[in-house]
């Protein structure tokens, strides 16, 4: 696999993490509809925990 395939299949793992993480919140206990500013709160909330690889990074 080249560097850039690599870097591609990261970037994809941390979208990926971050439309799973998006929709185990608008679709958890309680399907709620979130407005335009709530979901770009989540966004920049999810975009601080995943690393430039898509690992999720907890603080």
């Amino acid at each position: 696999m080249t560097s850039a395939e690599a870097e591609a299949e990261a970037e994809i793992a941390g979208l990926n993490a971050i439309i799973t993480a998006l929709a185990r919140y608008r679709f958890g206990t309680r399907s709620e509809k979130l407005g335009k500013e709530q979901v770009e709160l989540v966004l920049e909330e999810l975009s601080g925990i995943v690393d430039p690889f898509g690992n999720i990074v907890l603080v």
